[in-house]
């Protein structure tokens, strides 16, 4: 006849402890939420419709002469380098773009004697 004993608890063993036992801090809980309306609107607000302050509703319309002269631009011919063999060309409204030709590209010798047309495509 052999009593069974326990073990003595040893100074390690971890004891669950009721999380409503442990109060919580008084700086880690959050503050109430405030659901209250303002009373009246902030003075800094304005009670304007925002499209009376928008320039592109309050604007003159431009005249005939105008719109066209933004159309057709001011007639210089302007012309972009798009990166090795090809350019942009813009005159007004129109716009193109040239790009060297393959056989351009093959033979630069005779290239530089004969000039090969470029080939020409309408801008994207």
């Amino acid at each position: 006849e052999t009593a069974t004993t326990a073990p003595p608890p040893s100074s390690n063993a971890i004891t669950p402890v009721p999380a409503d036992a442990v109060p919580a801090p008084a700086a880690a809980r959050p503050a109430p939420l405030n659901l209250a309306l303002p009373a009246a609107p902030p003075a800094s607000a304005p009670l304007r419709n925002p499209a009376l302050d928008d320039p592109r509703a309050n604007t003159r319309r431009a005249s005939l002469e105008t719109r066209i002269a933004n159309t057709v631009g001011d007639g210089a011919l302007h012309e972009e380098a798009l990166g090795p063999g090809r350019n942009r060309f813009r005159q007004g409204s129109s716009c193109v773009e040239t790009a060297q030709s393959r056989i351009a590209q093959i033979d630069p010798m005779n290239e530089t004697m004969r000039g090969s047309p470029r080939l020409v495509t309408p801008c994207k």
